[in-house]
């Protein structure tokens, strides 16, 4: 996904160190994320699909961040970092309120280690497929607690219409000192349609480094009314039998 989005943003810049900032990101993808040009991608995302960014100049590549922990406010995005090079580890968290295209992804979790995603964000493939309406776009499909199994279809995202709305998670909590990093964040609000009891709907998540090489997440939640709480924990499908 990281190479269908940069071929399109580079379509779509005009300055030029903008462009070589995008070519210098797409040339630093593994081949393997780098899939050659298929009428498929053109015809999803369009005309950007069916050419590569240019090869960018030497000095250009761009660079992976330095380790260290962001807070975006505007979006309600917290993202925790610790480690160097291919040991770099991170955690991601958004709180802010849906807009269009969205998901009921309000305060779920994205772990990250080992140069992959550790835990399957499911997304969907078609809009308007069984999918995409369905679990695709579901509290239940994202890595976080559903309360009373959620609200009935149809629907598509909670905040979509001022009829359901999506209120931002309050940050209630915010650590960034390795070793022992955390974030925490509050709303109740999301989950009143369906739990007109509920009290308090909070997580805590940490990262916490063992050594430069060796860490673990810690994931808890606090949830206080409704009469059913299901923690889910997706991660992508394999047929294969030695996976």
């Amino acid at each position: 996904r990281q190479a269908t989005a940069l071929r399109q943003i580079a379509t779509q810049v005009s300055r030029p160190e903008w462009r070589d900032q995008i070519a210098g990101a797409y040339a630093s993808l593994p081949s393997a994320a780098r899939p050659e040009p298929s009428l498929r991608h053109a015809l999803l995302y369009g005309l950007s699909q069916w050419q590569e960014p240019p090869a960018p100049a030497a000095a250009a590549v761009a660079p992976l961040p330095e380790a260290g922990s962001d807070v975006m406010p505007a979006k309600g995005i917290v993202i925790l970092r610790s480690g160097m090079g291919s040991d770099r580890r991170a955690l991601f968290i958004r709180g802010g309120s849906n807009a269009s295209h969205g998901h009921d992804d309000q305060m779920a979790i994205v772990p990250y280690g080992h140069g992959m995603v550790l835990a399957g964000e499911y997304g969907y493939n078609l809009a308007g497929t069984s999918d995409h309406v369905g679990w695709g776009t579901r509290a239940i499909a994202h890595l976080t607690a559903v309360v009373n199994q959620d609200l009935p279809p149809p629907y598509l995202y909670k905040g979509k219409s001022e009829r359901l709305s999506g209120p931002p998670a309050d940050l209630v909590g915010l650590l960034t000192v390795a070793p022992a990093q955390a974030v925490e964040m509050r709303n109740p609000g999301l989950w009143r349609a369906g739990a007109p009891d509920i009290e308090d709907y909070r997580r805590l998540t940490w990262l916490i480094d063992v050594d430069a090489r060796q860490y673990y997440f810690l994931d808890v939640f606090q949830i206080v009314g409704g009469h059913t709480h299901d923690y889910t924990w997706n991660a992508p499908y394999d047929e294969r039998p030695d996976v």
